[in-house]
Formats: structure tokens, C-alpha cells, sequence
């Protein structure tokens, strides 16, 4: 059989509720030259009957993992066995948004670059809002010359807005699960060093009660330990700038992190940059209310790098 164009690879785990959305939302694709590649975590066959029903209606491969692999492990199998030209993650609860989806991300391949990513909604399912997160050219331009920013905030988005060429050699970190999606795309920023934004909102981004992402979310643990793990790869690059200083100063600022001796709990041996110290030792001199104040926090960020850190360089 002929190679695809794109691999649409779905690591999935149990919840076949949404599942099914994603799958009748790639049935009704009017671009025809993909095939589907679902590599299952479960511990049971909801999944697998799932997905013989849709093998009928367009190329489905379906993969079962012999043991439980975890999210990071689960999204790189699945896009292992994608025989596409290009690899197009898409997680379970998440799907695409209009018909002409993935002809957009077909579209895009002719722009010169290996890595793709678009706009989305994000659809809470509780309660069904919807917002769209859409991001200025000068934004992205922005990040994609200093990828390091992704770490004060990931304007690419979830992995199910983006697709990669396949000669990329990057994959998901296993190690992490706040910082996943952000570690992957520096990565790929840094091989590839450039890439094509769809502007169009194509993709919704599940929030639901069961997402990875909310069960980290301000964990003291989680958040300092995969920071930590993000500066043992990229060390000063990933503070060069007063923009990427400021990320870790919200993160301490965030974690309300007011000692060293309460962040070096949370380190786990590993090696910690004097600058966070030289962050915890500032801020623990404003009082949290104080500190929480937008132009407050960045007066003293811009002070803290200007007259701290840059001096001590």
C-alpha cells in the first residue's frame, strides 16, 4: 500500500466517551490521504471493539501495548508506528473542529518547514464554554526565535495542535508530565528553528475533570522537579533575557515558594541554579499580597534581574 501523507496517532486509554468524538470528527475529513494508528494503554477492550467499528469506515491500525506504558512512553509508540509522512498526534479527549481540518495541516506541508501547528478552542466539558486561544504573528515570531520562552508560557498549545515530519529526532520525555508538551516543542524548535502556524482554530482542546495536566497543576513537586529536569538540559539558555527570567520568577511566585529551604524540598538531588535562590531571597521580602500585584511583581522582577542577577554574571 501506498505511504500516507499524514498519520493521525491517537495514544488512548479507556475513555472511549471521547474517543468516539475524535473519531467521527476524523471520519468527516474531507482530506482522504491519512491513516489512523491507535496504540492502547487500557486494561480492557472498550478500545479495541471501539475501534473495529471504525476500521470500516477509513484506515484504522490498532496497536495494544503489552504492558501499561504512561502518557509520555504511550504518545511516542504511537507515533513509532505511524507510517506517514508526516506524524499528527491527537489525544483521545480531544478532536477537530471542522471538516476541512486536516486538509489545513495538508496545506501546510508545502510551506518549507518540518513542524506545524495551529490555533484550537478550549471546550470545558462540564460546563461546555468554549474560548479560542489564538496567539499575535509578533507572539510567535517571538517564540520561535527564543523557543525557551515556551517555558514562561506555551503559546504552541497541547500536542494535538501540532505535526511533525517524521525525519524529526525528537521525542517526548518520559521523565515528565507538566512540562511534556513544552520540553518536546524547545526540542524541535531547536532542530528545526522554524515553523508554519495555522491561524484558523481547528482543533478543541478537551478540559475535563480526568485531564494529566489538572492533576499537576501548582504541584510544588511536579512543576520544581521538571523545571529543574528542563535546566539540567538547557542551562543558561533558558534564561537569557529578562522575558525567560520572568518565568521562573512567576513560578516561584505561583508555587508560593518563600524559603530556600521550602523549594529545596521539593528538589530531589537535583542541581539548583543560584538565581532561584536570589529569586526566593528577594521575594520573601514582599508579602505574598503585595507580591501578587501585577505591576508590583514586575517592577521587582525587572529589578531583581537588572541589579541581582546581571550583576552576579
Amino acid at each position: 500500500m501506498p505511504v500516507p501523507t499524514i498519520s493521525i496517532c491517537i495514544p488512548a486509554y479507556k475513555r472511549t466517551q471521547f474517543l468516539t468524538r475524535l473519531l467521527d470528527s476524523i471520519e468527516m475529513q474531507t482530506y482522504k490521504d491519512f491513516e489512523v494508528v491507535v496504540t492502547d494503554d487500557s486494561n480492557d477492550e472498550q478500545v479495541v471493539d471501539l475501534c473495529k467499528i471504525y476500521a470500516k469506515k477509513f484506515p484504522l491500525r490498532y496497536h495494544k501495548n503489552p504492558v501499561q506504558f504512561g502518557a509520555a512512553a504511550n504518545w511516542n509508540r504511537c507515533m513509532q508506528l505511524g507510517e506517514g509522512t508526516w506524524l499528527k498526534i491527537m489525544h483521545d479527549d480531544d478532536w477537530f473542529a471542522t471538516k476541512d481540518a486536516l486538509g489545513m495541516f495538508a496545506a501546510a506541508t508545502q510551506k518549507n518547514v518540518q513542524f506545524v501547528w495551529c490555533n484550537y478552542f478550549i471546550k470545558n466539558d462540564s460546563t461546555q464554554q468554549v474560548t479560542e486561544k489564538k496567539k499575535s504573528e509578533s507572539t510567535i515570531r517571538r517564540n520561535i526565535q527564543n523557543p525557551f520562552l515556551l517555558f514562561g508560557e506555551n503559546i504552541i498549545g497541547p500536542p494535538s495542535c501540532v505535526m511533525v515530519h517524521r525525519s524529526v529526532p525528537v521525542k517526548y520525555d518520559v521523565n515528565m508530565t507538566w512540562l511534556v508538551d513544552v520540553d518536546y516543542y524547545i526540542n524541535v524548535l531547536l532542530h528545526e528553528k522554524n515553523g508554519y502556524y495555522i491561524s484558523s482554530p481547528i482543533v478543541y482542546f478537551s478540559h475535563n475533570d480526568v485531564q494529566l495536566t489538572n492533576l499537576h497543576f501548582n504541584n510544588k513537586v511536579t512543576e520544581i522537579k521538571e523545571s529543574l529536569l528542563l535546566w539540567e538540559k538547557h542551562g543558561l539558555r533558558m534564561i537569557q533575557g529578562i522575558l525567560n527570567y520572568d518565568a521562573w520568577w512567576r513560578m516561584i511566585r505561583n508555587l508560593n515558594i518563600r524559603s530556600a529551604q521550602d523549594f529545596d524540598q521539593y528538589t530531589t538531588g537535583l542541581k539548583v541554579p543560584q538565581f532561584i535562590y536570589d529569586i526566593i531571597s528577594f521575594q520573601k521580602n514582599l508579602p505574598i499580597k503585595v507580591l501578587r500585584n501585577p505591576i508590583v511583581s514586575k517592577l521587582s522582577m525587572a529589578f531583581c534581574y537588572r541589579f541581582i542577577y546581571l550583576k552576579n554574571q
